[in-house]
């Protein structure tokens, strides 16, 4: 008896405690000797803005050795010329500890806050691995 008891309070505590929890999934996509960059495969979709288009946006996350975390918000675009844009438009600053510090930010991208997108630099990799996720999945920007 005593054994159903608690096992039944163990499932409702975790049944009251899953409405809390955020779902990621973090997905490795860049590192080197300062910092590693994980997106959050579970948030890349396609946002249309009424002042930036259609986007593709994702989360994610930056971990700076020996100082903070941080959590963006990022939304992409490509223009007629196949050139590909970026704009973080907010972000959450966590302690080592993971404790929240602040935040900063937009909660849309705003028109001018684009930047081209290099080969080769942390921006690419990211809008590479969103594009993989959604081309996988069958969707389309």
């Amino acid at each position: 008896m005593k054994r159903t008891i608690t096992l039944l309070l163990i499932i409702v505590f975790i049944l009251l405690n899953i409405a809390d929890c955020h779902a990621t999934d973090w997905d490795y996509v860049v590192s080197d000797n300062e910092k590693v960059i994980h997106i959050d495969i579970d948030s890349v979709s396609v946002a249309n803005y009424k002042d930036t288009g259609k986007n593709m946006v994702f989360k994610y996350k930056v971990r700076v050795y020996k100082h903070a975390e941080y959590h963006y918000h990022a939304a992409c675009k490509t223009d007629i010329n196949r050139n590909h844009w970026m704009n973080v438009f907010e972000y959450d600053v966590y302690d080592l500890k993971g404790n929240f510090v602040e935040h900063i930010g937009n909660p849309e991208p705003l028109p001018n806050n684009y930047e081209q997108i290099e080969n080769n630099s942390y921006g690419y990799f990211l809008f590479i691995s969103a594009l993989h996720y959604l081309t996988k999945h069958g969707v389309n920007l």
